[in-house]
């Protein structure tokens, strides 16, 4: 028998002791309350099934309760005792919807008919939660079939594990889930979570792995429920759900034929990306795949033989993404990766190809572009590349963008010898990156003087072979300061078509420097003078006093790039010079903002 749990306020004493005695013989709880307050509180405590009121309260309006009950209680049950004169409150107390009346004097058979009444209401109510809650859950079902068959065509992974994992949770009304893919073999990352999922990790472990068996593809343990996306060879997807009840056998048997849906699903959309992948577009990043990359630049290479043009290749990286990678979830992970791809497509020209070499490295080939032009270029993707990771909220020194360039013929005449130059100016980029974050953003004069102090920026040979194989520093007699300078102005007067070059000092080094470089009127090559020596027409002159302590020679051309800096010491010259194209565009981009100097031409 279903057993109820009441409340009784009497007007006597003894029927709230006959009241008690008949329905605890019958297995109901009974708490018998004389005073009114208590047994308002008491409601406000637990629920209960029925409350017995007198009509005829010796401190308190029966009546009174009845609405306050009616009102504030409308699952507890109203059963009123009245006397046979009290027609009137009988009639009123029937008007606000009590259960049942019993007239006094008590009897035990009235009692126990009242709250038989009351067990066929509790029954009844119950039937229709349950008919209400099956009712729910069949339109949730049938919205989960739906979602399914939604998702079951897409054929891009994203949209495809979110509808997945949400047909899932709309079918057992879990509080929140996660679903996982493998980015590698061995290795399973989060993709989307629903709800309160902090306590799902990023990523599975290898005792995740292990737990995944073979045969069921559900799997609970407590109040959490496992579905393994299982296909012919290998796991698909892992999903874990926080259950708000547990599993029943028809909630297992839809995880099932869900947990089967998702495997064909998987299993269509990976093809559908590896066909993607084998074509000329990268699915997640819009830029063209690496082999499609190559038969473009070889087409490029022939063009370029052919008729005597130019061209570049770019590369961007991201210094430090790997180490930042291992605190994302995938979906982040995907949308830094998207980000930082538009980054460098705001920064390039709408004729430049974007391919993608590996998960977070790029190749751009710039058509009809020199080095300098390339540079510029390069100053363009990696102000926009900084700017996104900005707005992606990432510090800079976590993920510093890292940019190679390389120019045909200057560099190589074919594709293997251009990649070899482009990754050899990548890893030196990266080394200025690393040996020299934040130098980018200082101002002239404190970057020249860290560079000729810095003991960390090492000894450099006085006579290193070749225009890219030198950086350092160095204390040598400045008669052989002014032979290296000299060497390099001579080889940008024979070999160089353009550029801009900055010659600063006083004194005998940047005379000997100034008469190697080629006249002004040769044109092609900009020449500026800061600083107070002899020397033929510039294109410019600036004057600063500080020029007679510190002196430089710094150019930017279709060659390259090259810097030397010096200043006097009681043993002789102290010197730095690199030919780090990263580290002389910096330069570059101080010295024309200390003096106001027209940036080069853009590409």
């Amino acid at each position: 028998m279903l057993s109820l749990r009441a409340i009784v306020v009497p007007g006597e004493s003894n029927d709230g002791a006959l009241i008690e005695r008949v329905l605890v013989d019958h297995g109901d709880s009974i708490e018998v309350f004389a005073d009114v307050n208590r047994a308002l509180s008491r409601l406000t405590e637990e629920n209960f099934d029925a409350i017995f009121i007198s009509l005829s309260l010796p401190r308190g309006d029966g009546l009174a309760l009845v609405h306050h009950v009616r009102a504030l209680h409308p699952m507890t049950e109203v059963i009123v005792m009245s006397a046979p004169a009290q027609i009137e409150e009988t009639a009123h107390a029937s008007a606000l919807g009590v259960l049942h009346t019993i007239v006094l004097p008590l009897t035990g058979d009235a009692v126990l008919l009242a709250a038989d009444r009351a067990r066929e209401r509790k029954l009844l109510v119950r039937e229709r939660e349950r008919l209400l809650a099956d009712e729910a859950k069949s339109r949730r079902r049938s919205a989960s079939y739906a979602r399914s068959a939604a998702f079951i065509s897409e054929v891009d992974m994203r949209p495809l594990s979110r509808g997945l994992l949400d047909a899932a949770l709309g079918e057992l009304d879990a509080r929140a889930g996660s679903i996982y893919l493998p980015v590698s073999s061995q290795r399973f990352e989060r993709v989307f979570a629903r709800g309160a999922a902090e306590e799902h990790p990023l990523r599975l472990d290898e005792d995740d792995l292990k737990a995944i068996d073979p045969v069921s593809p559900v799997r609970v343990e407590g109040t959490r429920a496992f579905v393994d996306l299982i296909g012919d060879y290998e796991v698909l997807g892992h999903m874990r759900l926080d259950l708000g009840a547990p599993l029943s056998n028809a909630a297992r048997e839809s995880l099932e034929n869900l947990a089967g849906l998702g495997v064909a699903a998987l299993t269509a959309a990976r093809k559908v990306d590896a066909i993607a992948r084998a074509g000329i577009k990268d699915p997640e990043t819009s830029a063209y795949t690496f082999a499609y990359f190559g038969d473009i630049a070889g087409r490029e290479i022939d063009r370029a033989k052919r008729y005597h043009r130019n061209f570049a290749l770019l590369t961007v990286s991201f210094d430090g993404l790997d180490e930042l990678k291992k605190t994302l979830s995938y979906e982040q992970i995907a949308q830094l990766r998207r980000a930082t791809a538009d980054g460098i497509l705001e920064g390039i020209r709408g004729g430049d190809i974007l391919a993608r070499v590996e998960d977070d490295e790029y190749y751009v080939l710039l058509p009809e572009t020199d080095l300098l032009g390339a540079n510029v270029v390069r100053r363009r993707v990696r102000s926009a590349c900084a700017r996104v990771l900005e707005e992606e909220g990432v510090p800079r020194h976590l993920a510093e963008p890292v940019l190679g360039v390389a120019a045909y013929p200057g560099d190589g005449a074919d594709l293997g010898r251009l990649l070899s130059a482009v990754r050899r100016r990548s890893e030196q980029a990266g080394e200025t990156v690393r040996r020299r974050a934040g130098l980018r953003e200082q101002e002239l004069w404190p970057l020249l003087e860290h560079l000729i102090d810095d003991e960390d920026e090492g000894e450099a040979a006085p006579h290193a072979e070749g225009w890219n194989a030198f950086s350092g520093r160095a204390t040598l007699p400045e008669a052989v300061v002014a032979r290296m300078g000299a060497e390099v102005a001579a080889t940008i007067a024979h070999q160089c078509k353009a550029g801009t070059v900055y010659l600063g000092g006083a004194g005998g080094i940047p005379e000997a420097i100034a008469r190697a470089l080629p006249s002004p009127s040769a044109g092609g090559i900009r020449i500026g003078k800061l600083g107070d020596f002899d020397g033929r027409g510039f294109d410019l002159e600036v004057r600063d006093p500080r020029l007679e302590q510190i002196g430089f020679f710094i150019a930017l051309t279709d060659l390259g790039g090259y810097a030397l800096i010096y200043r006097r010491a009681s043993s002789g010259i102290t010197v730095f010079h690199s030919s780090e194209l990263d580290l002389v565009d910096a330069l570059f981009v101080a010295l024309q903002r200390e003096y106001h100097l027209q940036p080069e031409s853009e590409a």
